[in-house]
């Protein structure tokens, strides 16, 4: 009796925690579902107030899960392309974006923003490091290709000699994706004027047509 009493203990308690964990994990989703979806940095439309409460609620709600963190971080993505200074929210973006990290290190559009929110914030020597763990964590992310060749070549051209190349084949790898020449175009017109030589240099070497393109201001 006293090992079935033993048993039925066991099993309530295993009951127990597994009810806990069942809610714990619906309740992120389902606050995950009513967050904007955020596979690389957005460009253009920020979430709204709403979608960016729920991916906080997701994460602080999943604590311990890197990926909640990470969707929370990019809806701070825009803020790298804003032009208006910020500093308590880029402070607090950075803050998530570290936190993400923490949880999830093989998120590659969360160190590419996390390298933007740094450039924006006028801290430029902490953005190639970054960048760099972005291209060894997802350099065939083509979701995240358009905003972090952006990002790059609005840095001064890197010294890094390694990131100089992650970059230049990057730039060969969307050159030769009709969809992601575009992008280039958008790059060359966001680069800095060394960021522009460098792109310059690079598809002179193997596409100089699509070089003059870009200079036209249009891929083809």
């Amino acid at each position: 009796m006293l090992k079935l009493n033993g048993f039925r203990a066991a099993t309530l308690v295993f009951a127990c925690v597994l009810t806990v964990a069942s809610v714990w994990l619906l309740t992120a989703e389902l606050a995950r579902l009513a967050s904007p979806s955020s596979p690389a940095i957005p460009e253009r439309t920020p979430p709204s107030a709403m979608q960016q409460r729920m991916a906080e609620f997701a994460a602080e709600f999943g604590m311990v899960r890197g990926d909640l963190w990470a969707d929370y971080a990019l809806t701070f993505g825009d803020l790298i392309w804003r032009s208006d200074d910020r500093p308590d929210e880029l402070e607090n973006a950075r803050m998530v974006s570290r936190r993400a990290l923490e949880l999830a290190p093989c998120s590659a559009p969360v160190w590419a923003l996390l390298a933007g929110l740094e450039l924006r914030s006028g801290k430029p020597d902490r953005a190639p490091s970054m960048l760099k763990m972005s291209y060894y964590t997802g350099a065939d992310d083509t979701a995240l290709m358009p905003a972090r060749l952006r990002l790059a070549l609005r840095l001064d051209v890197p010294t890094d000699r390694d990131l100089r190349q992650l970059v230049s084949q990057e730039i060969r790898t969307m050159a030769r994706r009709p969809d992601l020449k575009p992008a280039i175009v958008t790059a060359y017109q966001d680069a800095s004027p060394s960021g522009k030589r460098f792109l310059e240099s690079t598809l002179n070497e193997f596409d100089p047509i699509l070089l003059t393109s870009i200079r036209l201001g249009k891929a083809n």
